[in-house]
Order: structure tokens, then sequence, then C-alpha cells
């Protein structure tokens, strides 16, 4: 009976070259690895191309941020010029323009009064009085007094004259009643417009006679 041959002793089988049905192992090895190249392209490409088609569709997020934020703005400085330590300008909405067709509202003076006389002075003092003028008042519709009142106290607040004025008229003498004089002394003269619905305020200058 004769034996089967018998590998020689210390010589090992090589993976690599050991044979898995019609192949060896590098064979299915280099089958192996070239399809996990080919399936690796595929990805990548399928990955591109959805990414184009949705980069076509998608809207252009940078449109919306060219369109302006503020129309017809101004810009108003309170600040110095740059270069000087001033701040920037800040936007203000402009003011609308053009001819509106909605009714004026119209003003009421009923109530209204005429204003103090600026101006009141004294001048050309003597012993026994005093010159004095001021400025004509217009009312808010442009009303004028039909008269101004002229009235004296002493320095007790005692009235010691009144009289009006001519219309018009803003310059008169203070020379007591009748003009007869007044008595050394300090007086105030307060003067106010005549012709309101209401009572207007005054005016007062003080100034003193000798005598």
């Amino acid at each position: 009976m004769t034996e089967a041959p018998q590998a020689p002793a210390g010589r090992k089988e090589n993976v690599f070259t050991h044979k898995i049905g019609p192949l060896p192992m590098w064979g299915w090895l280099a089958i192996a690895g070239g399809g996990l190249v080919a399936w690796r392209l595929y990805a990548g490409k399928n990955a591109a191309t959805q990414a184009q088609q949705q980069g076509a569709t998608a809207p252009d997020s940078t449109a919306a941020n060219t369109v302006p934020q503020f129309v017809n703005q101004t810009y108003v400085s309170t600040s110095p010029p740059a270069g000087t330590g001033g701040t920037a300008a800040v936007p203000t909405n402009p003011s609308p323009t053009g001819t509106s067709t909605q009714p004026k509202p119209t003003t009421t003076i009923a109530g209204w009064t005429y204003p103090a006389p600026t101006g009141l002075q004294a001048y050309d003092t003597a012993a026994k009085g005093t010159r004095l003028s001021w400025n004509a008042v217009t009312g808010p519709a442009g009303q004028h007094p039909n008269s101004y009142t002229v009235a004296t106290y002493d320095s007790k607040g005692k009235q010691v004259d009144q009289f009006t004025t001519t219309a018009g008229n803003t310059n008169t003498a203070e020379y007591g009643k009748g003009g007869k004089g007044l008595p050394k002394g300090t007086y105030h003269t307060s003067v106010w417009a005549n012709g309101g619905p209401i009572a207007p305020p005054h005016a007062s200058v003080q100034y003193t006679l000798k005598g």
C-alpha cells in the first residue's frame, strides 16, 4: 500500500497563494479592493450632483440683502465735522413733501388777549414828572389795540393817576392828575393794551422824582 506524499518538514503554506475556489487569496482581495474604490467614486459623484441641483433651486440669500433698508433718507449731523472729534451723522426720516389735500386746521381766537408791551421806559425825568414810551403790541391774529391804559402808583402801592392814550400812541408824559406834577418820591407806572376780550398783562417801570 502506497502512502500519500507529505509536505517537507518546516515549510509553511503561503496564505496569499492559497486557493479559495477558482482564485488564490490575492485575487479575491484585488476584486474586493476594486469594488470599494468604484463604490466611493460613485457615491462622491452622486453627492456632487445633488448639491448642484439644490444650489440651482435654492433662493439667492444675497439678493434679499441688497434691498435698501432706507429709501430717500437724509442724514443730519449735530456734531462737529469728521476729523475734529465729532461723531458720525445719524439717519433721520425726511419730512413729507408736496401739497397736502387735507383741510388745514383753523385757529380759534375767541378768548385771546394782547401781550404786555415791551420796551417800557421812563426818560427825561424831571422834578415833578417823567415821560414814558413803549413798543406797540399786536394780537394773535394781527389785531391792534384801540388805546393803552397808563396807571401810576406811589411807593406804598396807592394809585395816584390813571388815563388812556389815543389809538396808536405809545409815548406820553406822566405829571400826575391834570398835569399838576407829582410830589417827590419813588413811583412805578404800569401800561397795558385795551380792546381784547380778556384783560391783558401789563408792563411796569419804576422811577424816582426828586421834587
